[in-house]
């Protein structure tokens, strides 16, 4: 009895030789905050001050901030360390400010499939919204640093860099990117 044929033999090939896929992102660049999306992160539990609200109001009240949000004052950047996600391990340190995202030369994250960038306010990034979400496209490398310039017109209070398996819709890593002077 004859067990594999040419067909299921090639098949297995295919499978097992993986894809190569490159996606390229062609969507207009976003603002990361956009006053019309303020409504969505309100809605985020613990998702601190309205940040991106309107812009007349004055930071230098007398005001408190959340006891769980810290005060970032006049941030110009956002950092924050890499975490693993889904069983996936992910460090190094993002940095954000109003012009790049600079991923820190000790960067390290496991080989998958279709791994892209993307910054987000939100903390759980499945499934992708391209009113909010910023796709940088893919990862440029499993480890070490890399920077990707951007245009934002100002810097949240806080965000997320997500390392996304876009194919697979799968979390491998996280940063949360909170403001240093």
């Amino acid at each position: 009895m004859k067990l594999w044929n040419i067909g299921s033999v090639a098949l297995l090939l295919v499978f097992a030789g993986g894809c190569e896929a490159i996606f390229t992102d062609l969507r207009e660049p976003l603002d990361l905050v956009d006053g019309g999306h303020d409504a969505d992160l309100d809605a985020e539990p613990d998702a601190g001050t309205d940040a991106g609200t309107d812009a007349g109001t004055d930071a230098g009240t007398d005001a408190e901030p959340d006891a769980g949000t810290p005060d970032t004052g006049d941030a110009t950047t956002l950092s924050g360390p890499f975490m693993g996600l889904s069983g996936y391990n992910a460090t190094g340190t993002a940095t954000l400010s109003a012009t790049e995202l600079v991923i820190s030369d000790d960067f390290s994250v496991d080989r998958g499939p279709g791994l892209i960038l993307v910054i987000s306010p939100r903390e759980r990034l499945a499934p992708m919204d391209p009113e909010v979400d910023i796709n940088l496209g893919v990862l440029p490398s499993l480890t070490g640093g890399a920077t990707f310039p951007l245009e934002l017109s100002e810097l949240p209070e806080r965000a997320y860099v997500h390392i996304y398996c876009e194919p697979f819709g799968v979390a491998f890593g996280r940063a949360e990117l909170l403001g240093t002077e």
